[in-house]
């Protein structure tokens, strides 16, 4: 059975929760900020596609097949929404 009760959402909680994930993104893709720094003085909005558009930054790739992205960073990722066109 599923309980109809009102649940409330902390917004400090959450707000806590994005601060530490930003903060770890940000230790993994250090290149990827650094190339954002970059776009942001010479690209319309700051990214090539909107659809890549995300905060804090987007998330540079190098190369992709099938649903794996090799970024800038180093890191190979999965694609799970294939919005980064590599299956192209």
């Amino acid at each position: 059975m599923s309980s109809s009760a009102a649940r409330t959402i902390d917004p400090g909680l959450v707000r806590l929760l994005v601060e530490r994930e930003e903060k770890r993104l940000e230790g993994q893709t250090p290149e990827s900020a650094k190339l954002y720094r970059t776009a942001k003085t010479n690209l319309a909005g700051d990214v090539s596609n909107s659809y890549q558009a995300r905060e804090p930054y987007p998330i540079y790739y190098t190369e992709g097949r099938g649903s794996k992205i090799r970024i800038v960073d180093g890191l190979e990722l999965s694609d799970f929404h294939d919005a980064y066109g590599c299956m192209v």
